[in-house]
């Protein structure tokens, strides 16, 4: 399992990975949702979704892995969560001049 997304992506080159958070009691829908393969981690509500053409892809999540002409067109980030402003709140404490990780989270934060 630990090398399901080195492998993949190894027999498909043009190949991605999605990641689709949840809630725990959502993770079968989301699985059912992704193409196969997918896996959830235990506990988490993280699902990840395994496209062998990432021209292909359709899954509303983070794309983690792609091919750089993937990457450079689509949008790696369509959708973040209600806890945004929340993640840009805490970002600002910490880094108030904004000189940390400028960019960070495909250039939202």
């Amino acid at each position: 399992m630990r090398e399901l997304t080195a492998h993949l992506l190894e027999e498909h080159k043009d190949g991605a990975v999605v990641r689709v958070s949840c809630r725990l009691s959502e993770v079968g829908g989301i699985l059912d949702l992704l193409p196969a393969p997918a896996v959830a981690r235990a506990g988490s509500g993280v699902c990840y979704g395994y496209y062998p053409e990432a021209a292909k892809m359709n899954a509303k999540g983070v794309i983690e892995f792609a091919p750089q002409k993937v990457r450079e067109s689509a949008d790696l980030w369509p959708a973040p969560g209600s806890d945004f402003a929340m993640m840009k709140k805490v970002k600002e404490m910490f880094d108030p001049r904004g000189l940390l990780n400028r960019g960070r989270l495909y250039g939202r934060i």
